[in-house]
Order: C-alpha cells, then sequence, then structure tokens
C-alpha cells in the first residue's frame, strides 16, 4: 500500500493528512490523534470523528464551530485530492474515479487535456490544398497546454522537495497568516499587563503555508539588556527626599528623610561642604572637575548594573534547492514568490497608508507534531528574504529557463519578547520551550 501525508493549517492548528493512493482512503490525525476519515466511497467526504483532539481543533475560533466547521471540512478534502493528484499514477486515479471519486481528481486525457506528444509529426496534408479530400474535414487540433498558474497566498501549500516531505521526514512549517492590529482597546489593555500581540494572534486567518526540510544551522539566543547605572550620594539624598515630599504622609517622611541623611553623614559633614563649595563652584565658571582638583575626591557614583529590559530575538533560514523537473521547479518558484509577497508592505484603496504585511508562525515538526527537543517560536515578521540565482558562481539553466538551483537566505524577528510566564503555560510548558 503506497501511502503519502502532508500537514496542513487549520484554525492553528498543524493537522496531518495521510492518504492510501491504491484505495483512495485517507485519516487526518492532530498531535497524533485520528480526528477523522474519508474514503474513495464517500467521495473524497471528510467524516470528522468526535474526541478530545477533534474538540481542541475547534475550539477558539472567533467565528465558532458553526463557522470553522465547513473551512476545516474543505481545507481536508482539498489536500487529499492534492496528495492524490500530485502522488497517484492514471491508472490508480482512473481507478479511484470508479471507486467513487468520480470526476473530482485532475486525470490527463479525461478530466484535464492530454498532453501533446512532442515526438510525432504531423501528417503531411493530403489533396490540392484548396478542396477537401474526401477524408473528411481535418481534425480539431489539441489545445495547447499551459503551464498552471503560479499562485500566491490562495490559502495553499508549498512544499521542497515535492516528494520527501511528508509524516515520516522532520522539516519546518511556516503558516503565513494576517497581521491583526491592537485598536483601541489593545492599547487601553496594556495599562493592566494584557493586550500582548500572541493574546491577539491566537486566531488569525491563514492565507498560506511553505514546508521545507531542516536546515543545516539550528539555534536560537535569547537576549536581555543590563546596563550601568550611577547614582552619588547627592543625588541619592534629593531623591529620597523628593519621594517623602510626594508619599502619603509628606511632613513625616521628609523629616525621616533628612534624619538618615544627617545620620549617614556622620564624620563627613565637612567633605560635604567642600563638595558643595566645589560644585557651586564648578556651576559658575562652566566647566572644571574643580573637587578632583582641589581635594584629589570623585563623588563616588556608586555604580551598579540594572536590568533595562528584554530583546527580540532572530532567527536565519538557508537553504538551496534543485529542482529536479518542471513540476519541483514550479514549486520553488512558488516558495519565492509566497515569502516575498508575505513580507510586503499592503497598499490597499486610496493608497494614504501602508498597512502591516503577513506574519509567520514557524514550527519545527517531528512525527507531526511540535519537535520536543528544539524551541518554539513566538509568532514572526519577516525582516530580509534574498535569492540567489546563480549559487554556484555560473548562470545554468534547464530549456524552459528555470535556473537549475536557488540559494534563499532569510531573516524573521519575533513580535514580541520572551517572558518567565510564557515557560509555565501553552507552548512553553511543553518540550524545550521558547
Amino acid at each position: 500500500m503506497a501511502k503519502k501525508s502532508s500537514k496542513i493549517v487549520v484554525n492553528s492548528r498543524i493537522l496531518e493528512v495521510q492518504t492510501d493512493l491504491d484505495s483512495g482512503a485517507y485519516t487526518v490525525k492532530y498531535k497524533g490523534e485520528e480526528i477523522g476519515s474519508g474514503s474513495a466511497a464517500g467521495g473524497g467526504g471528510f467524516v470528522i470523528k468526535s474526541g478530545a483532539a477533534t474538540k481542541e481543533v475547534l475550539s477558539n475560533y472567533e467565528g465558532g464551530q458553526d463557522a470553522l466547521q465547513p473551512i476545516l471540512y474543505s481545507a481536508i478534502e482539498n489536500e487529499n485530492k492534492a496528495i492524490l493528484n500530485n502522488n497517484a499514477s492514471t491508472t490508480q486515479k482512473l481507478n479511484l474515479r470508479d471507486m467513487g471519486y468520480g470526476n473530482k481528481l485532475d486525470i490527463k486525457g479525461v478530466t484535464t487535456p492530454a498532453e501533446p506528444d512532442n515526438d510525432t509529426t504531423p501528417a503531411p496534408p493530403t489533396g490540392d490544398g484548396e478542396t477537401p479530400n474526401d477524408a473528411g474535414p481535418p481534425a480539431t487540433p489539441a489545445p495547447a497546454v499551459k503551464p498552471p498558474e503560479v499562485q500566491d497566498l490562495g490559502g495553499q501549500q508549498a512544499r521542497y522537495p515535492a516528494g520527501q516531505i511528508d509524516g515520516e521526514y522532520d522539516h519546518v512549517l511556516f503558516t503565513i497568516f494576517e497581521y491583526i492590529p491592537a485598536g483601541v482597546s489593545g492599547v487601553s489593555a496594556l495599562v493592566t499587563g494584557a493586550g500582548r500581540p500572541t493574546d491577539r494572534l491566537k486566531n488569525p486567518t491563514t492565507v498560506g503555508s511553505v514546508i521545507l526540510p531542516m536546515p543545516r544551522n539550528i539555534a536560537d539566543n535569547n537576549t536581555v539588556s543590563f546596563s550601568g547605572d550611577r547614582m552619588n550620594a547627592l543625588q541619592a539624598g534629593g531623591a529620597s527626599v523628593i519621594q517623602g515630599i510626594l508619599s502619603d504622609n509628606p511632613v513625616n517622611a521628609t523629616q525621616a528623610a533628612a534624619a538618615n541623611i544627617a545620620g549617614a553623614l556622620g564624620d563627613n559633614a565637612g567633605q560635604l561642604k567642600d563638595t558643595i563649595r566645589a560644585k557651586v563652584a564648578q556651576d559658575i565658571v562652566g566647566g572644571g572637575n574643580v573637587l578632583t582638583r582641589t581635594t584629589g575626591a570623585v563623588l563616588n557614583s556608586n555604580l551598579e548594573l540594572l536590568f533595562s529590559g528584554p530583546e527580540l530575538r532572530t532567527f536565519q533560514f538557508s537553504y538551496t534547492m534543485t529542482p529536479r523537473d518542471k513540476a519541483e521547479a514550479a514549486s520553488c518558484k512558488q516558495i519565492i514568490r509566497m515569502f516575498k509577497k508575505a513580507m510586503a508592505p499592503k497598499l490597499k484603496e486610496g493608497a494614504l497608508f501602508l498597512y502591516t504585511p503577513n506574519m509567520f508562525f514557524i514550527d519545527f515538526i517531528h512525527k507531526g507534531g511540535p519537535h520536543p527537543f528544539l524551541n518554539k517560536l513566538k509568532p514572526c515578521a519577516l525582516t530580509t528574504f534574498g535569492v540567489t540565482y546563480t549559487p554556484d558562481g555560473a548562470y545554468m539553466t534547464y530549456e524552459d529557463g528555470s535556473p537549475v538551483a536557488y540559494n534563499l537566505s532569510f531573516s524573521f524577528q519575533e513580535i514580541e519578547p520572551i517572558y518567565d510566564k510564557d515557560y509555565e503555560s501553552g507552548d512553553g510548558a511543553e518540550g524545550m520551550g521558547f
């Protein structure tokens, strides 16, 4: 039994569709648990199965289950047909047609025009070229077979290589989705600590996905910022007095602060007078370190390393694609166009504003689910995307002009930092975390 499988994303869930090329039967799994199936006898229609995994797939959709189910069914049935169309032989498709699929599959010469025979030379015409001969009217020429249009962000899934990325191979899934701005309520929610980007991007509209092999270099680099901070004794004393004034009981707090300062000075009261004199003189002349010049001392800056904030992580990917046939060359072209279009700013009617490009979910996949030993990524923006059409240093193409190889290099940046709470629930609580 020849089986093929692929991944699709519905409601931000990664589903695996596994299809038997001989019988046309298929199953759909989420996190390794079956959520439904279909068969040739049923015309390829999807039959959902109740269970915890199914409930999770259908949960948290902004339009509700009733709106999600037809989307789910359509995506699964289309993916099953795509697997059969891309992998089943003509004989298999003919058998599947008779088993219940009808004309849903693309069968050359039956549901699609037959490929022209490039090796056949048309027979020379007979007769005088002006009047028809006894053979009857000339046959209608077969329509020219045009290459399929390259679809960009049409909800479909592109992959490279075509025949080696399935449930048995680890891979990277790039899911493209529409950015959702925070809005006025989202900005207001920041005051209470809510309104994080990941909160509003839990159920975005997905517009396409790309499957690529595991990259050669997989790494993450978590960074936070610290910086040196200085506060001398004069600044500290002034700050404590001002804090006292601004407190709920300013009189008592100010008196306590003054008493603490006086106690702390102790034997340094004389030095403080000298310091104040030097600072006043320095300010009057407009420069020069009077204190050090006159006393040889400097104010203790109480230098301390203080936390200044998190940093956003960046991720680099690099691939070399070497298409082996026309279909794979078309896939390479499609993948490049999808990445380029996804990162382009959106220009809407009126052209007064530019809108945020599409964003990406990036998942390392192992046996149909999240990889347990690799890092997870927050939603990302594609910031750079480069293509080298001559990676070997020479211009080489196939007969139709498609390059024999492409080198892709691109960078992503997460749209929000990693916090400690991210490791306590959701994706961060599993496997390696972020």
